[in-house]
């Protein structure tokens, strides 16, 4: 074997491993996509999941009791509920407490938006306003009692 078919076999293994690199990298950006569509879906599986975890914080949370550790720490937010327009739920109309969220504030509940994910979500979403209802009228006669409204 002369120099020149040393070089010539050098250079085909050189291209060789090119190619197989060239593969190698599109095999694994072709994986790492399709991988990522995966993760994708479980990305929106686990929002979904979250969003629910959320909700559920407030399934069987006793709107009273809550609200006598809030009074502790001087915390005398109304709790909000957003959905295209954000409101206080427990007053006669959806503004009854504005003045008085503007004067003590409010604390928004995560995930209360308008989309509905299925039944499950409904019904924890119908649980979330019952409690922000409740708490938002005790907090009402607490404050009118305390002279503070």
């Amino acid at each position: 074997m002369n120099e020149l078919d040393i070089k010539r076999m050098r250079s085909q293994k050189l291209v060789l491993r090119i190619f197989c690199c060239l593969v190698m990298f599109f095999l694994t950006t072709t994986h790492t996509m399709f991988g990522l569509a995966e993760k994708s879906v479980d990305s929106n599986e686990l929002n979904k999941k979250t969003n629910m975890l959320d909700l559920k914080f407030y399934q069987h949370r006793k709107p009273e009791i809550d609200l006598e550790r809030a009074l502790e720490k001087k915390d005398f937010r109304f709790k909000i509920i957003c959905g295209i327009s954000c409101w206080a739920p427990g007053g006669k109309t959806e503004s009854s407490f504005s003045k008085f969220i503007k004067k003590f504030g409010g604390h928004v509940i995560d995930n209360t938006g308008d989309l509905i994910l299925d039944d499950e979500h409904l019904v924890l979403k119908k649980a979330v306003q019952q409690y922000a209802t409740i708490y938002n009228q005790l907090l009402f006669k607490k404050l009118k009692k305390l002279h503070m409204i």
